[in-house]
């Protein structure tokens, strides 16, 4: 504080008129100035990011203030001003007083300083596992570690490391570290489930009986064989990896959906991975019963007469690898038809072989009549037959 000293001065002054001598008393000031300096903190310490608020209490008059909270900036002209500590540290905050006070323009300076400490503490430094996928049904191990742990809390309540969960669907659990300091901090990891499709094999097989753990067909008939999920839902192939065993008579050995050539009676089994090998590998099997059966005929008439019934005459049977020859002759020996289909996995009506007979010769509709037809084939073991027959066009 501002003190006042009061020094006592001697002024002597002489009187002639009498002899004597005589002296004045005159009392005079010196003054001190004093500040007191002094600030607190709240908090001295903590976990960054650290918001620290400063209460100044220093004393004195027309005082300056300058701050200096070691981070290379200093803040001036605040009373009681505030800091973020934003990274961890120990750092040695000042703070500077000055008393401006002139006398006769000249200015005094009063000057004081006072330190202190400011520590902040790291977050904790946690490391978590990475994402990961699971099939449905496995278990998650989610590990978590951090320097000076003291407690681990995971997002779904759980307590410790590392945790395991079976979620049934896609989630992310975050885990809180608090350490021995009071410090937290959180992390978290995703846990993908995969859900692959439970598969089953069918067939349009055209004989359906016979053969309770597979399908029956007949030699040299091209069936489709295909898998589905259990719905009857073709299955994603994008995303599966495919194998059909063996492959022999197979159009596709990778494919969801492919094509068999019937020759021979054959166990096929299909396994089916999801392309990222989370989930284990699915087997499925079917038993492709092929009978050794042939057929061979044409008919005896048909009628072309818009009913949609027996419209068109076809070479018909089973068992039958190739139609070489099918022609109709009308009573002059005239051919009015000649088959030009070669693909006999082309299926027109039940049995049927190839193109048929319409009825029509250059575009225009035949007489009823009687034609003659011939045919040859070649069955699934090379062997040739060929058969002629007259045929009763209807109207």
């Amino acid at each position: 504080t501002q003190s006042q000293y009061i020094t006592p001065a001697l002024q002597i002054e002489s009187v002639e008129s009498f002899g004597i001598c005589e002296f004045n008393e005159k009392l005079d000031s010196i003054y001190v100035h004093h500040i007191d300096i002094g600030y607190a903190t709240n908090p001295t310490f903590g976990c960054a990011p650290l918001d620290v608020t400063f209460f100044n209490s220093s004393t004195g008059s027309n005082l300056e203030y300058s701050w200096n909270f070691d981070e290379g900036e200093s803040l001036t002209s605040a009373v009681s001003p505030s800091n973020l500590y934003e990274t961890e540290g120990i750092y040695n905050v000042s703070l500077t007083i000055i008393e401006m006070m002139t006398n006769d323009n000249v200015s005094l300076g009063c000057t004081d300083t006072m330190s202190t400490q400011i520590v902040v503490y790291p977050d904790p430094a946690i490391q978590i596992s990475d994402d990961v996928k699971i099939c449905l049904g496995d278990n998650a191990w989610l590990s978590v570690s951090a320097t000076d742990a003291v407690t681990y809390e995971w997002s779904n309540g759980y307590l410790g490391t590392p945790l395991v969960t079976a979620p049934t669907d896609d989630q992310t659990f975050s885990v809180t570290v608090t350490d021995v300091n009071g410090c937290k901090d959180s992390e978290s990891a995703n846990v993908e489930v995969v859900i692959v499709s439970a598969i089953a094999i069918a067939t349009d097989s055209i004989v359906a009986v016979g053969n309770p753990s597979g399908t029956v067909t007949r030699i040299c008939n091209d069936i489709n064989i295909w898998i589905n999920d259990t719905n009857d839902v073709p299955i994603d192939e994008s995303a599966y990896d495919l194998l059909w065993a063996p492959s022999d008579g197979l159009f596709c050995s990778t494919c969801s959906e492919t094509n068999f050539d019937a020759q021979v009676t054959t166990l096929y089994s299909i396994s089916v991975t999801d392309v990222e090998e989370i989930c284990p590998t699915q087997v499925a099997s079917i038993e492709v019963k092929v009978l050794d059966e042939f057929a061979f005929d044409l008919p005896d008439f048909f009628s072309p007469n818009g009913d949609e019934e027996n419209e068109v005459v076809y070479v018909k049977g089973y068992g039958i690898k190739e139609l070489q020859v099918f022609e109709i002759y009308n009573r002059w020996g005239e051919k009015v038809f000649e088959n030009s289909e070669t693909d006999l996995s082309v299926i027109l009506c039940k049995d049927c072989i190839g193109e048929g007979w319409d009825g029509t010769f250059k575009g225009k509709p035949q007489n009823m009549d009687t034609y003659v037809g011939v045919a040859v084939v070649k069955n699934c073991h090379d062997e040739i037959f060929s058969i002629k027959k007259h045929i009763t066009l209807f109207r």
